[in-house]
């Protein structure tokens, strides 16, 4: 690797600041915010987005500088003023960490709202701050999730939001035992049978599309090829700890342009035709000289090289996680209050996560709970 540290020593640091910054920053810089929820949400949500924004500077700085991960990109350009869905295959556990490099320095991780699996986000610290944030989560029970989808969608559009909903329609990473479910569906309904994707579960996407689609609160789809061409991280957070991170990681996209789609588009259809297409591009790809070609006349062949999201404004924010953990030490070590507001602050949203469902469904009957108060007051 080209970083600072290969060593577990870096594994072990990046982990440990991350969960502890994730920890306390929830505590201490969220958790003070919850009363604005109810009285001032729209003004909740901007805060905590930027402070979001704050924390994922933190992964950012360790996968390029010490770590020495650099990304490349090719494909269409990504646009941070667009309401868009962005799919994504899910070769690794890791490719939404990684993926937030194209973003820092092509678009922008503000608004990018992921689509993650229900257990991440009982986390203490990263799985509060997610919540808080209001990243998506489903259970996998499809009765379930079509209700909170519809929710936290109307949320957003209610809202005038310009999210990015970063969702992996394969549900899961490829793994050999996810690869021999892969195969077992295609031997059942007579599909081929994929090598570098699998078969996607196509009912969210569908839903998400037509729901958005509906409201006119998508202007885009990007289609997103992630490939490893020299280290698979298969390992996903150990190979974090162990410090066993690809040099590079490329990205290649495709944007389509909502109108372009007719207005009855069957988004299921749509999307398995994509992922035939991946599987044909990820295996020029992997058998040919691991760069991603494109004949398109749409621009979709640009090799933009690559990208990093390197600033001042990154190392002035590790200037202030520094400041910041030196805080807590001295509060920690020479006040008891900072014991007692992370017991009360750690209590409540471990509650809410018990017996309410969680910060973000809170959130989303918070704003509703206002915006009906409100246009009852005006109608008065």
């Amino acid at each position: 690797m080209g970083g600072i540290l290969n060593n577990k020593i870096g594994g072990f640091l990046f982990l440990s600041l991350l969960s502890f910054t994730a920890f306390f920053g929830s505590m201490l810089m969220m958790g003070p915010l919850i009363p604005l929820m109810f009285i001032r949400p729209l003004a909740f949500r901007h805060i905590n987005d930027n402070l979001m924004v704050l924390w994922l500077t933190l992964p950012v700085l360790f996968l390029e500088v010490i770590f020495g991960v650099k990304c490349r990109v090719s494909g269409d350009r990504l646009s941070k003023s667009e309401r868009s869905v962005i799919m994504m295959n899910h070769r690794t556990r890791l490719d939404w960490m990684f993926f937030w490099i194209p973003l820092f320095s092509l678009s922008s991780v503000r608004s990018e709202k992921i689509i993650l699996k229900n257990e991440l986000k009982h986390l203490p610290g990263p799985g509060w701050a997610m919540q808080i944030a209001s990243y998506i989560f489903l259970k996998r029970r499809w009765e379930q999730d079509k209700e909170w989808l519809a929710m936290m969608l109307d949320y957003f559009c209610d809202m005038r939001y310009n999210a990015q909903y970063l969702i992996f329609p394969e549900g899961t990473d490829y793994t050999d035992d996810s690869k021999n479910k892969s195969d077992s569906y295609a031997n059942k309904y007579n599909l081929p049978k994929y090598e570098y994707v699998l078969h996607p579960r196509t009912t969210g996407f569908k839903f998400i599309m037509d729901h958005l689609r509906k409201h006119e609160a998508v202007d885009a789809i990007y289609d997103v090829t992630v490939a490893y061409p020299d280290r698979i991280p298969v390992g996903g957070e150990m190979d974090i700890f162990k410090a066993k991170l690809p040099n590079e990681v490329h990205y290649h996209v495709k944007r389509y342009d909502i109108k372009s789609l007719p207005q009855d588009t069957n988004y299921e259809d749509w999307c398995v035709e994509r992922w035939k297409e991946k599987e044909v591009q990820l295996m020029e790809y992997y058998t040919g000289d691991k760069r991603f070609v494109s004949s398109s006349s749409t621009g979709d062949g640009v090799d933009r090289g690559y990208v990093s999201a390197i600033s001042i404004t990154l190392f002035l924010a590790l200037v202030y996680w520094i400041f910041f953990l030196c805080f807590i030490v001295c509060l920690l070590v020479y006040t008891s209050i900072a014991w007692w507001h992370t017991l009360i602050v750690g209590l409540f949203f471990t509650g809410v996560g018990i017996f309410y469902g969680g910060m973000e469904r809170l959130m989303v009957n918070a704003y509703n709970w206002h915006v009906g108060r409100t246009t009852r007051e005006k109608s008065s």
